[in-house]
């Protein structure tokens, strides 16, 4: 029988989630309304992958679309690895980070059978 998960706190959980991608694969993606893409877009706290999804949408004071927005992300799942890209929709451009294009993989710890 499966032990209850009742975390405590968001620090609970990120240990429970880290224990839990010890052995699975497991990713966190997590929009961002004002973030732009970064260095720190992609990074691990407490041993599994997370993504900050950028801004999507935001409007200026008259209305109008921010220039600096329109982000999303293409995740594109292989037989041993998981790529997720960062993509501006609005421009249809790649997004880069500097002068490299702004993504990153990640190798399956349990590879699908091919």
């Amino acid at each position: 029988m499966a032990k209850p998960i009742n975390p405590v706190s968001q620090y609970d959980l990120c240990r429970m989630l880290a224990e839990f991608n010890r052995v699975n694969d497991l990713f966190y993606l997590c929009g961002h309304l004002h973030s732009l893409p970064s260095a720190s877009t992609f990074h691990s706290w407490s041993g599994f992958p997370e993504a900050y999804v950028s801004c999507l949408s935001l409007l200026d004071e008259d209305g109008n679309i921010f220039d600096g927005t329109g982000y999303g992300m293409q995740v594109e799942i292989y037989r041993d690895s998981v790529v997720i890209r960062v993509r501006n929709y609005y421009t249809g451009q790649w997004a880069e980070l500097n002068g490299a294009p702004h993504e990153a993989t990640y190798m399956l710890k349990n590879p699908i059978a091919g």
